[in-house]
């Protein structure tokens, strides 16, 4: 990898989670959606094929049946050695986990997967803890000042996950002044006070969802 923030993606940080990540990238080549694998990284280090399975879960879609089996087995099929292969499961903040219905057990066995203490060659990795900080920190600076619409791309893309995922400063300073604005208005000054407001806010949805349900009905009843 020729540029220092593409060399710390694919290296130190796939390193710093997965100990069976041992070959240095050299000339790695980029496939979208091919084989409907969302990102193929192809390489050759040391007269080895080396393969990267990204598999792209931001938007938190359903894990489709034997899905990084068959991706996998495709791989091998291309002539890549089971053992070096890796799957990147790329998430929005980490808290979804991939399923067994995708990583079955054949697929366990093949990426040495043993749970989560170990996880073999299965890398998970997240938008919000990994890519934003790299993107941010990393990727931004380094790029020259002439690369205008580059930047400003990226300024874009980056706006866009902090809004995703509600880390705009503009945005957390209007927040902190909301709440401090309940606490004061509702007189919230513990955590019975708390509980005792979001139990009123809670009948007051189950009684507003009643009176939709009401309408919708006589609407429904009258055509």
């Amino acid at each position: 990898c020729r540029t220092p923030p593409l060399h710390h993606t694919l290296q130190e940080l796939m390193k710093k989670r997965c100990p069976y990540f041992s070959y240095n990238c050299s000339n790695p080549q980029f496939a979208n959606e091919k084989d409907r694998i969302d990102l193929l990284i192809t390489d050759e280090f040391q007269n080895e094929s080396w393969a990267i399975i990204i598999e792209n879960k931001i938007r938190e879609a359903d894990d489709q049946n034997t899905q990084i089996e068959r991706y996998i087995k495709k791989i091998e099929s291309s002539g890549f050695s089971q053992k070096n292969i890796f799957v990147v499961y790329l998430t929005a903040d980490g808290s979804k986990e991939v399923s067994n219905t995708s990583l079955t057990n054949s697929a366990k066995e093949k990426l040495d997967y043993k749970g989560n203490e170990d996880g073999g060659r299965v890398v998970e990795l997240n938008y919000l803890n990994d890519i934003l900080p790299w993107i941010e920190n990393e990727v931004l600076p380094s790029i020259a000042i002439k690369e205008d619409l580059l930047i400003s791309s990226l300024k874009l893309y980056i706006d866009y996950l902090k809004g995703m995922f509600g880390k705009r400063e503009q945005e957390l300073v209007i927040h902190d002044k909301i709440q401090d604005l309940m606490e004061e208005k509702l007189q919230i000054n513990s955590i019975q006070d708390g509980f005792e407001i979001q139990d009123d806010l809670n009948r007051f949805q189950c009684e507003l969802n009643g009176i939709i349900h009401k309408i919708a009905t006589e609407l429904l009843t009258k055509h």
